[in-house]
């Protein structure tokens, strides 16, 4: 889960991993606001709004992120 109220300009790029009933989808914060956190999915082509409690940062450098 990511907070949304720690959420910082740096976050914009890095990669997050989307889970729902056991389906796991990589992607890219693009921006987000009080609600919801938009993701560019690597297999979509804009960004889609998300819950937060939906979301998780990977470990992954924004470098290696496609």
């Amino acid at each position: 889960m990511i907070d949304i109220d720690s959420m910082k300009e740096e976050n914009k790029g890095d990669e997050v991993v989307y889970v729902d009933k056991g389906v796991r989808e990589f992607g890219v914060v693009s921006s987000w606001n009080q609600t919801y956190i938009f993701v560019k999915f690597y297999q979509r082509m804009q960004s889609q709004a998300c819950k937060p409690e939906m979301l998780t940062f990977t470990m992954r450098p924004k470098e290696q992120c496609r």
